[in-house]
């Protein structure tokens, strides 16, 4: 299912979370009101929790990690 949504959007030049719930519904009844938030571009960035994800909290922690990196390091090493 979700592959073939992915070929709907290409071959229409078309984005998921533009896509009409009726539309989407012929691809699975399982699709509600709620789809919306679930795909939305901030909902799917402060899902990404995983060790380089796109969360908030995880890309502060790769920050902070290459800060530190980058303080332990002389000039002729940079």
């Amino acid at each position: 299912m979700a592959g073939q949504l992915v070929a709907y959007c290409i071959e229409h030049t078309a984005v998921l979370e533009e896509l009409p719930l009726a539309l989407l519904r012929q691809y699975s009844e399982r699709f509600g009101e709620d789809v919306y938030a679930a795909i939305a571009l901030t909902s799917c960035v402060t899902g990404r929790t995983s060790l380089g994800g796109t969360c908030v909290a995880s890309v502060e922690a790769q920050i902070a990690s290459v800060r530190d990196f980058l303080a332990g390091q002389t000039e002729d090493e940079a």
